[in-house]
């Protein structure tokens, strides 16, 4: 349950939806056209103050990132919670 909950925080706009509270959700939308070096630093903030928010997350570490294409990068991470340690993995687009 708390990878479904880690997978929909992080494929959810933050401020885009009304139903959502202004906790829930990752500022991914200003990262684009950043270049990479610097979007993958603004990317680890914004993904440890979106997942931080759900109080079952006690840590997000572990960060490493790789373009795989021009403007495209797969971030891991480890996600440490009440549960257990997860291993995170997610594939921005900073292209638009």
């Amino acid at each position: 349950a708390i990878r479904q909950t880690i997978y929909c925080i992080l494929n959810t706009e933050r401020y885009q939806y009304e139903m959502y509270s202004e906790d829930y959700g990752v500022e991914l939308k200003q990262l684009i056209g950043q270049p990479i070096q610097l979007a993958c630093v603004n990317l680890q903030d914004n993904i440890k103050e979106a997942l931080l928010a759900d109080d079952r997350i006690l840590t997000v570490d572990q960060f490493r990132f790789q373009e795989v294409r021009h403007g495209t990068v797969v971030v891991t991470f480890e996600v440490e919670t009440i549960f257990g340690t997860t291993e995170i993995e997610k594939e921005v687009n900073l292209n638009g």
